[in-house]
């Protein structure tokens, strides 16, 4: 058959397929039957025809009535079953068989959608398909970590995994890098275990990007929300600190009360609640003097760094309160540079933020000068004083 033949067959079943999904469960008999029906056709138009499959965009069309459907009516009835389960035994059993066969449907979605990427990927593309497939291709690691996401989810484990997700999302990304799905896939991982600092930092890089994730802007504002109904931790530990030679269970814990008190900082900057703030939570000293305890323990390192500093960037350009979030982003900077002597990969992130000023330097000008001098002349002097220190540290070679 032709490619146009095939294309229409795949049309035809998709039509009929919806039509039934409209008036039946996509668990009915004659659901399931149009569902395989069309699965089938698909994978005979990708595979005969690949590069002419993606500009129809042929894995797009499948995902929902084919596989995203199941998934949910399978994770609706999980949730119904696991809620009712307490000591009736047949109920327990009804949930553990359910469960088995939504991992064997997971299964099959995963196996199907590899065989749809290696159609894709195998294709010699023309100049007039070869963007199609390279965002066919996208799609199908999109779904493939979804699918990988729901399988840990409802997997049996005490402690779930997601690296095999995370791997899909990332494979993703390395084909468009510009899109933000793949970041606010990211970020919602991170949300299962309690990454809060991490999930923030992907969701505006979600936003950033020259192709944002819409969906990333309300998951931002909803973690926000739920970040301000949870209590702050006292400044500072109730007056503790930490050392290097602190236990690592104490550093850990005093990292994660940073991160949360700086998260509360964040959203107070980008997504205000009606009410007026806490001004204790709009407190940055608080903030800036626990961020110098993490430095010098040598708890935080560039890579973290990194990350807080592209989420002040998000809030500077985002920020109701601009001056804010432009004095906290100086004021962190100008505390890592005293540590670079020891730690000169923490450059890195302070030439990223430096390319990110230098790009657009209306940032510096735009709110009053008051405002903005003393965190500014301070990070000039601490980045100064890093490189002098650098200079006298390298011996010098004629």
């Amino acid at each position: 058959m032709d490619a146009g033949s095939l294309y229409r067959d795949v049309v035809e079943n998709d039509a009929i397929l919806r039509e039934i999904l409209r008036s039946q469960p996509c668990s009915a008999p004659n659901a399931l039957f149009h569902r395989a029906n069309l699965m089938e056709k698909a994978e005979q138009f990708v595979s005969a025809f690949p590069g002419v499959a993606a500009t129809k965009e042929t894995e797009q069309v499948l995902w929902k009535p084919c596989f995203y459907k199941r998934i949910e009516d399978f994770r609706r009835r999980i949730r119904k079953y696991a809620s009712q389960s307490g000591t009736d035994r047949s109920i327990r059993d009804h949930f553990f068989k359910l469960s088995g066969e939504f991992q064997a449907f997971l299964d099959e979605a995963a196996a199907y959608y590899e065989r749809l990427h290696g159609y894709f990927a195998s294709s010699s593309s023309s100049s007039s398909t070869a963007a199609a497939l390279q965002h066919s291709m996208f799609r199908c690691l999109i779904f493939l970590g979804d699918i990988a996401r729901y399988r840990e989810l409802h997997s049996h484990k005490a402690k779930k995994h997601f690296a095999v997700a995370e791997g899909f999302y990332h494979r993703a990304l390395a084909i468009l890098p510009d899109n933000g799905n793949p970041h606010n896939q990211l970020a919602v991982l991170a949300t299962y275990v309690e990454a809060e600092a991490i999930a923030v930092y992907r969701y505006c890089r979600s936003l950033l990007l020259p192709t944002p994730f819409a969906t990333a802007e309300e998951n931002l504002v909803l973690l926000f929300e739920r970040n301000r109904h949870r209590a702050l931790p006292p400044a500072a530990d109730g007056g503790k600190t930490i050392t290097a030679s602190s236990l690592p269970k104490d550093k850990s814990a005093y990292l994660k009360q940073f991160l949360h008190r700086l998260t509360r900082l964040h959203g107070l900057l980008v997504a205000p609640p009606p009410s007026p703030p806490d001004q204790h939570a709009l407190d940055s000293s608080i903030v800036c003097d626990a961020f110098t305890s993490l430095l010098a323990a040598g708890v935080l390192g560039d890579a973290l760094v990194l990350k807080l500093f592209a989420v002040n960037m998000f809030c500077i350009c985002r920020s109701n309160s601009q001056s804010h979030a432009i004095s906290l982003t100086l004021a962190m900077a100008a505390l890592v540079l005293p540590f670079v002597h020891d730690k000169p990969l923490l450059l890195g992130p302070v030439s990223v933020l430096c390319d990110f000023f230098r790009a657009h330097p209306h940032y510096l000008t735009v709110t009053p000068l008051e405002e903005t001098t003393s965190p500014l002349w301070a990070w000039t002097q601490a980045l100064a004083d890093a490189l002098n220190r650098r200079q006298e540290a390298t011996p010098y070679i004629k």
